[in-house]
């Protein structure tokens, strides 16, 4: 689906723009009290930690007390019957593993299920057709209520390297993106934001970098 960009840089913008509570302007959203759930089975109210609990020890295939990606992946769906990416399973762990081991634990995956569980209640607000997706347009509107300052050209950029991601024959029949590669794409672009703003240290919207330092950049993803 293509857009029209507006004169002021953005795309024409539609109905389902959602700028009320629930964001701060830094670059994030606010992390207050959670919505829905957010992974492997439906429940409207908050999912209890003894719930939770039998969940993690149901994908813990080794009894191990830990979840490595693939077990992790196990529990974790986008509301449709399929299961988060692996590279976003990954991005959870790099963000709720505080020991660095690789895997999260079951006081570390209750903190993850919350965090998703507040990205579902986002998620919703954004999605202004109920299509389970989020288009191109409705991604700019959630960088933009997100407090990113960011040109149609990035979004576009982002959502192909999501397609790219999908593989071709996922990404042939899907308009936009599902859930958990719009956590992706959030998380990532505050990632790379906040890279940024580390190196711009004149605080000019300037950064320099050599060949070495762009390259490690570059290989980390960053």
């Amino acid at each position: 689906m293509s857009y029209q960009n507006n004169p002021n840089g953005g795309y024409n913008q539609g109905a389902g723009q959602n700028q009320g509570g629930g964001y701060n302007q830094g670059g994030g959203y606010n992390q207050g009290a959670g919505q829905n759930q957010g992974g492997g089975y439906n429940q409207g109210n908050m999912i209890q930690d003894q719930q939770l609990s039998m969940w993690f020890r149901m994908v813990d295939m080794d009894q191990s007390g830990v979840l490595e990606a693939e077990e992790l992946q196990r529990a974790l769906s986008n509301g449709d019957f399929t299961p988060f990416s692996i590279e976003t399973v990954r991005l959870m762990i790099s963000m709720f593993d505080r020991d660095n081991s690789g895997t999260i634990d079951m006081r570390e995956f209750v903190a993850l299920w919350r965090y998703i569980e507040q990205w579902r209640d986002l998620f919703r607000k954004f999605d202004a057709d109920r299509s389970g997706t989020i288009e191109n347009r409705e991604l700019f509107d959630a960088f933009r209520a997100f407090g990113f300052n960011v040109s149609p050209k990035v979004v576009d950029n982002m959502v192909s390297k999501i397609r790219i991601l999908d593989g071709p024959k996922k990404s042939r029949y899907s308009k936009g993106i599902n859930f958990d590669r719009f956590i992706y794409a959030c998380v990532s672009l505050k990632s790379s934001v906040d890279t940024f703003h580390k190196l711009d240290t004149n605080k000019n919207g300037i950064v320099n970098l050599d060949y070495e330092r762009f390259m490690i950049l570059q290989i980390n993803g960053k």
